[in-house]
């Protein structure tokens, strides 16, 4: 008898072995992908278009600029802008909530408004520093610049609206591509 729960306990721990090890082989199955659900994944992914730089130029330099590329033949418009990392755009929001909070309209009608709000942009991250956090001089920069651009000039539109190029903007509908009239090369596509 003796020799039996021996035997029973070295089974048990052996089909216990074995379950762990079954386990173990169905998760790692399940985490990674098999080979069809790859050969879906590349057939998704997007791949970069292949394009031909026609023109660039700034329009506020280095924040934001213009490429007017062709991709397939055709003409296109794109608007560039400096990208904000997590940190960054976390900051730029919290920052944008307490200017929304606290600035107060200016005193005359002919201020600078990107002057005016840059300034006060500027006070309030003296004021708030500790809850905004520290960052270098270039990233400040580019908060500031979203700051001024959602604030004082035309969002996500700015980059548009400030190319003395521009002759006229225009969208015909919902998830339809915006359209500029470029003196040069006419009616373009924007990737706005």
């Amino acid at each position: 008898m003796a020799v039996k729960s021996t035997s029973n306990s070295e089974a048990k721990r052996n089909s216990s072995r074995t379950n762990n090890t079954r386990k173990s082989s169905k998760m790692k199955m399940a985490s990674s992908p098999s080979g069809t659900e790859k050969e879906e994944r590349r057939k998704t992914e997007k791949k970069p278009a292949r394009y031909k730089l026609v023109e660039s130029y700034w329009i506020h330099n280095p924040l934001a600029k213009v490429n007017i590329v062709s991709v397939k033949g055709k003409m296109r418009y794109i608007a560039e802008e400096a990208e904000l990392n997590p940190k960054e755009e976390k900051t730029y929001k919290k920052l944008l909530s307490f200017i929304t909070k606290e600035l107060s309209p200016p005193e005359t009608l002919d201020v600078d408004l990107d002057a005016y709000i840059l300034s006060e942009a500027k006070r309030l991250t003296k004021k708030y520093r500790r809850s905004l956090g520290k960052f270098s001089e270039e990233s400040w920069e580019k908060i500031y610049y979203y700051v001024i651009r959602d604030l004082a000039g035309y969002g996500n539109l700015d980059v548009l609206m400030n190319d003395p190029n521009i002759e006229d903007i225009s969208c015909n509908g919902l998830n339809k591509p915006v359209y500029v009239w470029h003196r040069k090369y006419e009616s373009l596509p924007t990737n706005i």
